[in-house]
């Protein structure tokens, strides 16, 4: 554990703008993880590149560049990896965190979980953004599309259901809403 915290601070920390070169390897190096193997030294490293790839490709896209990270990840047949991480990453929170909240609140302090969210959302960014071009989609086997709209349709029934489980929040009349906003 303190090893996946360790080196999680360092992959965060290096996050650059990347040649297409350096994409290419990186992006050709991309592979799929099993469960099991969320948190581990290989995954670790897999999360930086999957985070200088999203910086890349942002930065690509928003000054109208060469998108060449969105066009390794086709060419390649990555775009798939990229899904079943997002995948393997909810099925780890969902199944494996509630079993280490407790260890992680005495022993460890909350980069982990830190460190999953951040890895969800670089991977949900960077699809984003490749998905933006019909080719990336035209490139993606059907089922992979199908479990990404599945993965968004739970997130937003997630989302859209736990202000009702705030007993708080449901007791709150609208006015002390607007107020409290």
């Amino acid at each position: 554990m303190e090893d996946l915290l360790s080196r999680g601070h360092a992959a965060g920390a290096s996050a650059q703008l990347l040649s297409a070169p350096e994409a290419e390897r990186i992006v050709d190096s991309l592979q799929r993880f099993a469960v099991a193997d969320v948190g581990s030294a290989k995954w670790l490293e897999q999360q930086a590149w999957v985070e200088q790839l999203n910086l890349q490709a942002q930065h690509n896209a928003r000054e109208h560049a060469d998108e060449f990270v969105k066009d390794l990840l086709v060419s390649l047949d990555k775009v798939s990896v990229l899904v079943h991480e997002l995948l393997a990453i909810e099925v780890w929170k969902a199944k494996l965190l509630p079993l280490l909240h407790k260890h992680l609140a005495r022993k460890v302090d909350s980069v982990t979980s830190y460190l999953l969210i951040v890895h969800e959302a670089n991977l949900t960014k960077l699809l984003e953004t490749v998905f933006f071009h019909d080719q990336a989609l035209e490139a993606v086997e059907e089922d992979h599309l199908l479990e990404l709209v599945d993965w968004c349709s739970r997130q937003l029934l997630y989302l859209n259901t736990q202000a009702y489980k705030d007993a708080a929040y449901v007791e709150r009349t609208a006015k002390a809403r607007l107020e409290r906003a």
